[in-house]
C-alpha cells in the first residue's frame, strides 16, 4: 500500500494494524477470524465512530487479498458495515477573538494566522502553498497542493481542490510575507507591481464582511490601544 496511498495515510494504517488490529488477531489463523470476532473488537474500541472505521480500513484490505488469493473462501469484513459519524460541532472563533490573537501574535507568524482566519485552509494545504498559486490578478488562492509530515501531495479530497477569494486583509497580509520573503526594503515595489492586478473592491461579496464585520471591529481595536496609551 506504501505505494498507492500518501505517507501519512500509510503510517495511520501501520498504527492502526500494530496498535489495534494485530494485539487482537496476531496470534489466530486469518480462517478462524469470524464477523463477531471483529464486531467485539470495534465495541471495545474507545474512539470516535470516525476513528474506529478508520481502524477498521487496513483490516479490510488484508481480508479482500486474502480472498482474492485464495486464502480464504469468505471475507467477514464485507458484513462488517461503517458506523454512522455525525459532523463535529464547530466553533469559530469570534472576531473579537481573532482580533485580540492579531493584536498579540508575534510578527513572525501574523500573516500565518491572517491566512488561516480568513481562508478556512487545512493546515497542510497552508504549508504546501506556493507563490505560482496566488494569483494577485484574479485574487484567488488556488489550492492544489498540502503538505503533511514533510510529504508533498494532492489535497486531501476532490472537493479541496478549490479556489479561494482574497480578502483585503489577507491580501495585505500576503503582499507582507512576499516581501519578506523576496528582500525588499519597502512595500512601495510590491504595490507598483500588483496594483492593477487587485479587483475594485466595492464590487466584491467580501466588501459586505469587511464593512459589517472587520474594519469595526479593528476600528474599535485601534481605538482602545490609543486610549490606553492616553492613559
Amino acid at each position: 500500500m506504501s505505494t498507492e496511498v500518501k505517507l501519512s495515510t500509510f503510517q495511520d494504517y501501520r498504527n492502526s494494524m500494530n496498535k489495534y488490529i494485530l494485539p487482537r488477531f496476531g496470534n489466530m489463523l486469518i480462517t478462524d477470524v469470524n464477523y463477531l470476532d471483529i464486531k467485539k473488537l470495534v465495541s471495545e474500541l474507545t474512539c470516535s465512530a470516525k476513528r474506529k472505521n478508520n481502524i477498521l480500513v487496513p483490516m479490510r484490505s488484508v481480508f479482500k487479498m486474502a480472498f482474492l488469493s485464495g486464502i480464504v473462501d469468505r471475507n467477514p469484513m464485507e458484513r462488517v458495515k461503517n458506523l454512522k459519524t455525525t459532523k463535529p460541532d464547530i466553533k469559530p472563533m469570534s472576531m473579537d477573538e481573532v482580533k485580540l490573537l492579531l493584536n498579540h501574535v508575534s510578527e513572525r507568524y501574523r500573516n500565518f494566522f491572517i491566512a488561516a482566519f480568513f481562508t478556512g485552509m487545512r493546515f497542510g494545504e497552508m504549508a504546501g502553498l506556493k507563490w505560482k498559486h496566488v494569483d494577485f490578478k484574479m485574487r484567488l488562492i488556488k489550492v492544489r497542493e498540502t503538505r503533511v509530515k514533510g510529504e508533498e501531495g494532492r489535497p486531501k479530497t476532490r472537493k479541496s481542490v478549490r479556489d479561494i477569494k482574497i480578502l483585503p486583509p489577507l491580501m495585505e497580509a500576503l503582499t507582507n510575507q512576499k516581501k519578506k520573503m523576496m528582500g525588499h526594503e519597502t512595500l512601495q515595489m510590491i504595490y507598483e507591481k500588483y496594483y492593477s492586478y487587485i479587483k475594485n473592491y466595492e464590487r466584491d461579496e467580501g466588501s459586505a464582511f469587511m464593512d459589517k464585520v472587520f474594519n469595526p471591529s479593528m476600528n474599535q481595536a485601534q481605538h482602545e490601544i490609543t486610549l490606553g496609551q492616553q492613559s
